[in-house]
């Protein structure tokens, strides 16, 4: 009997250790508008740690990570240095880590390079395939220039 209670016990220890690995993003396209600080999101779902980084320096990311807590739920920002220190809280730019499920705001800076633009969004974690986002952003179209007219009329 201790025998097959051992095992029982080793078998669910088994299990519960080789739980899979997840992690999916909810899309793997993202446009953001042309003027600075303009945003994209996308959600990150998993149950292991994982990492976000940008291919590109004008694209910003952010990811607010969610939590439950004694029944409540929570977001929280990553940042450096001390909370109670307000001056030398910093968010996390180009780089950004977490565990379970996050929300990632991309804000860009103003594209005035006169073409389109793309960057990547890479997320990795401990025992998944990596899951890549692209992102892309138009370019500011100058109106188009109307020619002057000249109106007259008479008066009679």
């Amino acid at each position: 009997m201790k025998k097959i209670l051992f095992l029982i016990v080793l078998t669910i220890i088994g299990l519960v250790s080789h739980a899979q690995s997840t992690l999916t993003v909810t899309t793997n396209k993202v446009t953001i508008a042309t003027p600075a600080n303009s945003t994209g999101t996308f959600n990150i779902i998993s149950n292991t740690n994982w990492v976000a980084t940008s291919s590109q320096t004008w694209i910003t990311v952010l990811v607010k990570l969610f939590y439950t807590q004694n029944g409540q739920n929570y977001v929280t920002i990553p940042y450096s240095g001390s909370a109670p220190d307000l001056g030398a809280f910093e968010v996390l730019q180009q780089y950004a880590n977490g565990s379970g499920q996050a929300w990632v705001t991309l804000t860009a800076q103003a594209n005035t390079s006169g073409v389109g633009r793309t960057a990547t969004i890479t997320i990795t974690g401990t025992g998944v395939s990596p899951q890549t986002v692209t992102v892309t952003q138009g370019t500011v179209v100058p109106p188009p220039s109307v020619p002057a007219t000249i109106y007259s009329y008479n008066k009679k």
